[in-house]
């Protein structure tokens, strides 16, 4: 199973990365989104966890484009934010 892992603040990514390890995965993580664009649109991924708020393109737009690209297009994401607001939500579902 290959996880792509976005997170823009390396501490967290580097503790969900280590969390991730303890399964059998194999896991992309990266702190640059537009390094994560890249692998979007070139790779294929079992599943994607990426965080809402980063510098552009921000995880609901990664969502979007993995939905645009053919093969991820039916890639389960989750989306992590510190947010806990119903917005936030409804713009996740709306991005995929």
């Amino acid at each position: 199973m290959r996880v792509l892992l976005v997170d823009d603040e390396k501490d967290a990514n580097r503790a969900m990365a280590c969390f991730l390890g303890s399964f059998d995965v194999e896991i992309l993580h990266v702190t640059d989104s537009v390094e994560a664009a890249r692998h979007i649109t070139n790779q294929h991924f079992d599943a994607m966890i990426i965080d809402v708020h980063m510098p552009s393109p921000d995880g609901l737009e990664l969502t979007r484009l993995a939905r645009r690209a053919s093969n991820n297009r039916t890639t389960p994401i989750a989306l992590i934010t510190g947010d806990d607001d119903i917005e936030t939500r409804l713009k996740g579902l709306e991005a995929g």
